[in-house]
């Protein structure tokens, strides 16, 4: 058994393309479950309410999630990659916008979400 372990352990550090899928979605991992565990916070702090809220929330966040996986595979028939890319990109620009639209660092990731909408085109993101 342990013989196996160390073998696929040692073909994964070998493989570029598994070491890039890995760092890939330990990134994403990260990044997404950081929006779930400050979200509690956010409702407590910032939006001065309680669990009704949070629940609210929370439901949202799941059925975002819920019509992206129902989406997924008719959207990646007839959309390419790069305005899949360029789409998601405005849209959290827009959501940065809607939560805080005075803030500096949100007008900074609204000009490079733009930036990244107009070389969508040009990258080959595959």
């Amino acid at each position: 058994m342990t013989t196996a372990i160390h073998d696929g352990v040692r073909f994964t550090a070998l493989s570029s393309e598994i070491r890039v899928a890995i760092a890939r979605a330990i990134l994403f991992g990260m990044a997404s479950i950081s929006i779930l565990a400050l979200l509690p916070l956010v409702v407590r702090d910032k939006l001065a309410s309680g669990p009704i809220v949070y629940g609210v929330l929370l439901a949202g966040f799941g059925v975002g999630a819920f019509a992206a996986g129902m989406s997924n595979g008719f959207l990646r028939r007839t959309v390419s990659q790069n305005w899949l890319m360029a789409v998601c990109l405005c849209g959290l620009c827009g959501m940065l916008c809607l939560i805080r639209p005075n803030f500096d660092g949100v007008r900074g990731s609204n000009f490079h979400g733009g930036r990244r909408f107009g070389l969508a085109g040009h990258l080959d993101w595959d």
